[in-house]
Parts: structure tokens; sequence; C-alpha cells
């Protein structure tokens, strides 16, 4: 008998007597919350190898309770390296948790500055995306004064800086006053750089469509060019028929008066 069945039979033959058993160990943990677990802590060498195990029971875009996947979790806490590890992994940037919050945006809430720019370079974020609030990323990190996490932001060509929150404020209507000034001329700076490329490409299509025009333009000249030329060839065509027409009639002519003459000089002999 083991000693696990001496416990048992003791315990069932004299419960007074008999020692309490040490609780049950937990269950094992599923691998899709240790992943959770390494993305708070930002381990990225344990992601890794738990990525690259090639377990069908590993999910990059598993999700918690708050519906946040562990991308989200690592964004949070500011860990660049877990963050490149699960996006190698497979690990989607765009999937929101409650709230419609994204990754991106929950980097931002921090001032994470470089996790934000891993998610928009190597995930392809949307920049632009909403929360149920209607924030973007922007108004997260214009609200925290943080100029570092504006300027990857504002890197974006699409970034949009007049989009409004459901309160109707802009990402600059939501700056503290000690960052104000700062973030506000980046801002501005991103307006202006905006607009000139949005003139430049303006002037492009337009140069674009005068080439065309004169190209149009040329090309029925030598259309209508062609058609006077063929009208006037023709006069000189029928001329020269003309002439050698004549000229044959007066070969013919001059033959039958040479046989004539012949003729009577052979009629004389």
């Amino acid at each position: 008998m083991s000693a696990a069945e001496d416990v048992v039979g003791a315990a069932a033959g004299n419960d007074d007597d008999a020692p309490s058993l040490p609780p049950p160990p937990p269950p094992p943990q599923p691998p899709t919350a240790d992943l959770h677990a390494l993305a708070r802590v930002g381990d990225h060498r344990a992601i890794a190898r738990l990525l690259a195990s090639g377990s069908p029971e590993i999910d990059p875009n598993a999700r918690d309770g708050l519906a946040r996947t562990p991308l989200a979790l690592a964004a949070w806490g500011g860990h660049a390296a877990a963050v490149a590890a699960l996006l190698v992994g497979g690990a989607s940037a765009n999937l929101a948790a409650k709230d419609d919050v994204s990754p991106l945006h929950f980097a931002c809430q921090k001032g994470h500055a470089e996790c934000a720019r891993l998610l928009l370079e190597d995930g392809n974020a949307s920049v632009n995306g909403k929360t149920r609030k209607g924030m973007t990323a922007l108004h997260f990190a214009a609200k925290q004064g943080d100029a570092g996490t504006v300027k990857v932001l504002l890197s974006q060509r699409g970034c949009d800086v007049s989009v409004k929150d459901l309160a109707g404020k802009t990402a600059e209507d939501l700056l503290p006053s000690e960052s104000k000034s700062e973030i506000s001329a980046l801002i501005a700076a991103h307006v202006q750089k905006r607009g000139m490329r949005a003139a430049e490409k303006e002037k492009k299509l337009e140069e674009k469509q005068r080439s065309r025009k004169r190209a149009e333009e040329e090309e029925r000249e030598e259309e209508e060019g062609g058609e006077e030329g063929g009208e006037g060839s023709q006069q000189p065509t029928a001329k020269a028929a003309k002439v050698s027409l004549a000229h044959l009639g007066d070969d013919g002519e001059d033959g039958e008066e040479e046989e004539e003459e012949e003729e009577e000089s052979e009629g004389e002999e």
C-alpha cells in the first residue's frame, strides 16, 4: 500500500486523527495565458521561443478577459523588444480590445514612442484608428504632452490632425499648457508640409492635363493637315495624267503622217 493510500485509509478509519490533505495543485495555465504573462513583463526571448515552437495551441492574437492581446499588454508596458517579437511571430497590430482600444492606443496612452513606431512601421497599425470615444493615437499622445510620441505619429503621411473625438475636440485641444507651444508647433509644421504636398500634387496634375491637351491638339492638327495635303495632291496628279495623254496623242498623229508619206513614195516608184 502506498503512502498516499495509507493516508486515505487512515482518514477513512479515524476522521479526528487523520491529517489534513494538501490542496490539489492549480491546473496548468494554457500556453496563451503564458504568452500574455510574458508580454506583460516584456520577456521577449521567451515570447520568441514560444512563438517559434510552432505549436497550434500558441496563438499570438489570443485575448484575455478584457479582449486584450499579448501585443496590447506589451505596448502598454512599453516593452519594445516584446512588441517586436510578437509582430515577428504573427501578432496583429489592429486587433482592438474593449472600447476599440488598439495596441497603438495603449502605447500612446503611456508615451511609449518606440512601441508606437514599431506598431506603425512593422505592424501597419492604423494611425487614425479611433476608440469608441472617437479618440485617435494622436489624441492620447497629445493629452499626455508627449512630444516624442507625437513626432512618431506625425511622421506618418496619413496622420490627420483634424480628427475630432465625440466631444468635438482635436488632439491639439487636449494639449496640457506646459507642452502646448512645443507640440502646437509640431502640428503646425505638419499641416504646412501636408499643404505643400497637396499643392505640389495639384500642380503636377495640372501639368499632366495641359500636356495631354497639347498632345491632343497637335494630333488633331496633323490629321487636318494630312486631309488638306491629300486633296491638293490630286490636282497635280490629274494634270500630269493629261500631259501624258496629250503626249501619247501627238505621237500617234506623227506616226500616221509618216506612214502616209511612205505609202506615197512607194506608189511613185
